[in-house]
């Protein structure tokens, strides 16, 4: 595959290379076309490997090798004057920090200011400060589900509509918190499914959080969700590095990436009979990033419907005595309850039974299956889930054969399985941590990666030997 291009000496190009595939630069060599010298580029890339969509991939404009070109400056007049055109990250952030619909919005304050004494308290602690105008601007306002960095209706409009796009809900917070004493300013972003900005134009953003300085520590929000709190934000936002602007116009880059690990939490108590027929009940706990992505699920759901989502999960799942535990206080983890009963988790062969302590959790699938991986494996955010499951076994009935217990690391601390099951008279007890510390994974690392779910799939599956005594 090659590509060239000729460019007038009078014109100077600011060249970007993105991708994985090896692309080699030739030249320039000069060439004369119409009387005009020209400098001509020739760009080779070899063996190139078809586009092929993958699990857990960012969005592919981050990763699909391309060349892009952005004129810099033009020399009509051999050095006498030179025209610049091309624009410095700073150039671009301060020019959307002076727009009328950024930067001039958050001067407006007698809007709010009724609303602010009403909300704060004289012994408000800083931290305090940050969450309670963080969740009243979250509960007055509405997201128009449009996105952009510049203000749709105005920030007076849109509070007093209480509904506004992402610029409008998020300036008010952050003109918010400024009017409370707090060290608060803009943050541009660019969502996932817009892309890493390779070079600074006035198009790489198309989104707008907030960002606190507190104890030395930077804290993300983002008000237009209803599930959100302080520095945890929609996972569309979480998009590798954001530009802080503040009111000087200076502005520095700074990580979007999720700096927790988000739990969730299993308990199970079972019991099964000596037909195979399992009943229990269980308590998913969810925080974090977990947290906000389960409200966000359940949010406008009835009761009945999370219990179809909950049978719809689990084939071969009955539901019963379903609730949500602090669906609606979030500063606790939520969780949901239920009892179940399941008949097909087993096998009764003769005088035994087999059957897995993973119950109806067992994963069966491995998300990777290919040989090879063009692109980084993107968890978005670090996660870790345990596993306590106790199940009591029949009477008469005991242990012939436990799974062994099983240690997995993938290299670099970048993740972690263990697995140890127990017996207690007439009880078994499986306790199982699967945890993915770090959110994008290099390719370089899949096969380790393959292997190491692949080991966690066969041990979920390994069956416990129950035998009538």
């Amino acid at each position: 595959m090659e590509y060239e291009i000729s460019i007038p000496l009078y014109l100077t190009y600011n060249r970007y290379l993105s991708g994985y595939i090896n692309i080699k630069e030739t030249g320039p060599v000069k060439t004369i076309r119409n009387k005009i010298e020209e400098n001509k580029l020739t760009y080779v890339a070899q063996n190139v490997k078809p586009y092929k969509i993958e699990p857990y991939v960012n969005d592919m404009k981050n990763y699909i090798s391309a060349l892009q070109m952005e004129l810099a400056s033009a020399d009509y007049s051999k050095g006498e004057f030179v025209k610049e055109f091309a624009n410095s990250w700073q150039a671009v952030a301060k020019r959307i920090y002076d727009d009328e619909d950024f930067g001039k919005q958050l001067e407006f304050k007698s809007y709010f200011k009724r609303e602010l004494n009403e909300i704060l308290k004289p012994d408000m602690s800083r931290r305090q400060k940050i969450d309670a105008v963080f969740k009243y601007v979250q509960a007055r306002m509405n997201w128009n589900m449009y996105y952009g960095y510049s203000c749709y209706n105005g920030v007076k409009e849109a509070f007093n509509l209480k509904t506004g796009n992402i610029a409008d809900i998020n300036l008010i917070l952050t003109a918010m918190l400024r009017e409370a004493g707090v060290d608060a300013n803009p943050v541009l972003v660019s969502t996932r499914s817009n892309g890493v900005a390779l070079y600074p134009t006035l198009n790489a953003y198309n989104y707008v959080i907030a960002a606190v300085e507190i104890d030395g520590k930077t804290i993300l929000l983002d008000a237009t969700n209803k599930n959100t709190v302080p520095d945890i934000i929609p996972l569309h936002a979480i998009n590798w590095v954001g530009r802080i602007i503040k009111s000087n116009g200076i502005a520095k880059e700074t990580s979007l990436m999720a700096n927790v690990i988000s739990q969730e939490m299993v308990n199970v108590t079972a019991s099964i009979n000596p037909e195979g027929t399992i009943t229990g009940r269980a308590r998913n706990q969810y925080h974090d990033y977990n947290a906000m992505l389960f409200r966000d699920k359940i949010t406008g759901q009835s009761n009945e419907n999370c219990l179809q989502m909950i049978q719809k999960q689990y084939t071969g799942t009955m539901v019963n005595d379903y609730k949500i535990l602090n669906k609606d206080d979030l500063s606790k983890p939520v969780a949901q309850e239920y009892s179940f009963t399941h008949n097909n988790l087993s096998n009764v062969i003769n005088d035994k039974l087999y059957f897995s302590p993973f119950l109806f959790f067992a994963e069966s699938v491995n998300p990777f299956i290919e040989e090879t991986r063009q692109y980084p494996v993107d968890f978005v955010v670090p996660v870790r889930t345990r596993y306590n499951i106790i199940v009591t076994i029949p009477e008469g009935y005991n242990p012939e054969l436990l799974p062994e217990a099983l240690s997995l690391s993938l290299p670099n601390n970048m993740g972690s399985f263990s697995y140890s099951i127990t017996a207690h008279g007439n009880t078994l007890q499986l306790t199982a941590v699967h945890e993915i510390k770090q959110a994008i994974i290099s390719q370089e690392h899949y096969a380790a990666l393959k292997s190491f779910y692949q080991k966690i799939i066969e041990k979920q599956n390994e069956k416990i030997v129950l035998k009538k005594s």
